[in-house]
């Protein structure tokens, strides 16, 4: 039997080109991403309900009584959960109802992740992380989480800042 040979004139033998086409066709395809959720490595891994929003906020437009304004800046102050994490903010009336969900991989330093308009009143705003488990299809449980209770006013315009570092916790600032 031949063996193929090379350019350089080298014998190639039937297992190492075997191992060639395997290695050749596990890349294929592979944007170097992830090409869907792999199964939890730990049981306290918990699907995403949906695939996390990199969509810039949009200002909820005036409306009756929506005289107030809330933006909120999230930046984080250290590095890292090693497979990433989504963000969260959440922003609740007095009542619990929630009325702003944001959740989102990437938060940009001149834009806020939140940014809408409210009725004058009393909220809570509450931020957390989920580390991705695998990849970000498989979510752990909510992590760094810190609240604060706010108050607007007819036409305030209120400007917050939360900071987090991976597993120290957040603060508004």
């Amino acid at each position: 039997m031949n063996t193929p040979r090379d350019g350089t004139g080298r014998r190639w033998t039937p297992a190492l080109a075997g191992v060639a086409l395997v290695l050749l066709l596990a890349a294929c395809g592979n944007d170097g991403g992830t090409t869907g959720p792999s199964p939890p490595t730990t049981s306290a891994s918990i699907p995403a309900s949906s695939p996390p929003t990199t969509t810039e906020p949009e200002l909820t437009p005036p409306g009756p009584g929506l005289t107030a304004r809330l933006r909120i800046h999230q930046r984080q102050t250290s590095c890292c959960y090693i497979e990433g994490q989504v963000s969260y903010l959440v922003v609740r009336d007095e009542d619990g109802n929630v009325v702003v969900e944001q959740e989102f991989t990437r938060s940009r330093p001149n834009r806020p992740a939140v940014d809408v308009r409210l009725a004058p009143g009393r909220y809570v705003v509450t931020s957390y992380q989920r580390p991705c488990d695998g990849n970000c299809g498989y979510l752990d449980p909510p992590t760094d989480r810190c609240h604060m209770t706010i108050t607007l006013a007819p036409d305030d315009v209120v400007m917050m800042t939360v900071e987090f570092a991976p597993g120290q916790g957040c603060q508004f600032v």
